[in-house]
């Protein structure tokens, strides 16, 4: 009897000529997008990494050992660094040749091509086509944006796609050495982030229904757990407190504050935002009832999005036009990835690496919504691989092709077909490009807005003074800012005694920003404002658009678009003979 062959075998004998070279273009194309932006401002929690890693140069073996006023008051590393520090350690040895943006950049990119390269290798072991599969990791804005910082969340895919792609490997040859290997992978994996934590159940679930019952395949992961708990009572023995255990509870403390209906409507506006390719797809084999769903949810996801905008509760102004249009979009897209998801299960449930993926998927996004303080594009980023994997099945994935001759494989796609991959990945593309334009346009100019505001002050004598967080932080601090107190900001008593406001003292403030209050006006005195558009007026982060890539918290969406709001830059000169008691005003 003739044995049926494997996805991996099935993709080697469909894969011919010219075509098994495709994926790498995708490479080479990613490598060109990030080259284009390799000289990106820091932005967001870039600086914690950041400060990390130079700290680390000092003292490698105690990576959170430093203050920093994060959160506006001073606080310890170990209080405002939630991510362990394998991130931190690969920027300390990029920062022995210098800290410019390009080439802190430069070495972040590696692991955005061995992400592609993971997701081509896992498209070939399960039998999806692997240049599909890779133009459409490539092609959302959730894969694109994250692969331009120099955050700890592309670091983490790579091991995730990495331990995932060795694992099958090693079971597939009944190998222990490679599954060792990816058991140390995983192990990494951790030490970029914490939701690398998810492997250990997602790989043990996937073996034990594979081999239909516990096998000595799962030994080795017990590697990954003495690595994990290795790190756990280091880290307890040298800060009294579980770093692991530190992070969850940071996570558990502030989702309390931010708990409400917004963030599981932003948790699949998030999801359809930063993919966004899955509507064209789903709109394309979901059949006349899957397409009318669909539709359905476009005008539900505006409906709901008027009435969870956030400010609503404070009758602040209502959001531009764009994002209801945006809102009702993203939504669809979002109830798409579901529909994605689900089918293919559905189709392959009785192949484990359909459950492999599809657990990889539903892990990420409960992480999305239900686990993380906040919705942030980000989180969703471990899920883009697997979720172009589904997408890219050459098969459409109806099982009975499954049984066909792998020659006629190929030919099985129907004709109507053809096209609806290539709009996906075009779509996805100019998308996820924009995207990551508009977050780059907005940081960067963070950073000039900085270096002019500083320059200007300093050649006026004065002694500056700011507020806020993020990249402006970063460069405030850099071009010799100090960064204040928000006690001394608010009450004249504690500026009194502990941070006096000089007399020729400026604060700069961003308007676009966080960690920032009120400043009493018996110190402070408002001098100006400085207004700066964004490009083409795309924004990622405004509270006013409701936009909020990076944390739901400032907005349902992960993107907006509107010409009429400015980015503003407020100026307060200090105030002499400041009364006791004053009470703060709002400034804005």
């Amino acid at each position: 009897m003739a044995t049926e062959a494997r996805p991996a075998e099935i993709s080697k004998t469909t894969e011919r000529g010219g075509s098994r070279l495709r994926p790498w273009l995708v490479l080479v194309l990613l490598a060109a997008i990030l080259l284009v932006f390799i000289n990106k401002a820091m932005t967001i929690d870039d600086p914690l990494f950041i400060w990390t890693a130079q700290h680390l140069q000092k003292h490698p073996g105690d990576p959170f050992g430093f203050e920093k006023q994060w959160f506006a008051i001073s606080q310890s590393g170990l209080e405002i660094v939630q991510n362990p520090p394998l991130t931190s350690y690969w920027l300390a040895l990029a920062g022995l040749v210098t800290w410019n943006e390009w080439w802190l950049h430069l070495a972040m990119l590696p692991f955005a091509l061995l992400t592609v390269w993971g997701t081509i290798r896992l498209a070939r072991l399960v039998g999806a086509d692997p240049f599909w599969a890779a133009l459409l990791t490539v092609g959302t804005a959730g894969f694109l944006v994250s692969s331009t910082t120099v955050m700890c969340d592309v670091t983490m895919t790579c091991g995730f796609v990495w331990t995932i792609v060795l694992w099958l490997e090693g079971m597939n040859r009944r190998s222990m050495g490679i599954l060792v290997a990816a058991a140390v992978v995983a192990g990494l994996t951790m030490f970029a982030k914490y939701f690398g934590l998810a492997l250990v159940p997602l790989l043990a679930t996937y073996t034990i229904i594979r081999e239909r019952q516990p096998t000595r395949s799962l030994w080795p992961l017990a590697v990954t757990m003495a690595m994990i708990l290795a790190w756990h009572s280091w880290t307890e023995n040298l800060y009294g407190l579980s770093h692991v255990l530190g992070a969850s509870q940071y996570a558990t403390k502030f989702k309390e504050h931010f708990d409400s209906m917004g963030r599981y409507y932003a948790g699949v506006a998030f999801l359809g935002g930063c993919i966004l390719w899955p509507l064209v797809v789903a709109l394309g084999r979901g059949g006349w009832i899957g397409r009318f769903v669909l539709l359905l949810a476009m005008p539900l996801g505006a409906i709901l999005f008027d009435g969870l905008y956030i400010g609503k509760e404070q009758h602040a102004p209502s959001p531009p036009t764009t994002s209801y249009l945006l809102g009702a979009i993203f939504f669809a897209a979002g109830a798409a990835v579901f529909w994605l998801l689900g089918t293919y299960w559905w189709r392959n449930r009785h192949k484990p690496e359909a459950w492999l993926l599809g657990l990889w998927s539903l892990g990420t996004i409960i992480f999305l919504i239900f686990v993380n303080w906040t919705v942030a594009a980000r989180s969703l980023l471990p899920m883009i691989p697997a979720l172009a994997v589904m997408a890219a099945m050459r098969d459409g994935n109806e099982d009975e092709k499954w049984r066909q001759p792998a020659r006629d494989k190929i030919r099985a796609v129907k004709p109507q077909l053809a096209l609806l991959l290539p709009a996906a990945g075009a779509i996805g593309l100019v998308v996820a490009l924009a995207t990551t334009w508009a977050d780059a346009d907005w940081a960067g100019k963070i950073r000039d807005q900085a270096a002019r505001l500083t320059a200007e002050y300093k050649a006026q004598g004065k002694e500056i003074r700011f507020q806020g967080h993020w990249g402006w932080q970063y460069y405030m601090q850099l071009y010799g800012g100090r960064i204040i107190d928000s006690r001394a900001v608010q009450y004249v008593q504690y500026a009194q005694e502990y941070d006096p406001v000089p007399a020729n003292g400026v604060m700069l403030m961003p308007g676009n920003n966080c960690n920032e209050w009120p400043p009493n006006p018996a110190l402070w005195r408002h001098a100006g404002t400085v207004e700066d558009q964004s490009g083409a007026g795309i924004y990622v982060m405004d509270s006013g658009c409701n936009a909020g890539y990076y944390s739901h918290i400032l907005g349902l969406l992960p993107l907006a678009f509107t010409t009429e709001k400015p980015d503003k830059y407020y100026i307060f000169e200090a105030v002499g003979g400041a009364p006791r008691g004053a009470t703060p005003i709002p400034y804005r």
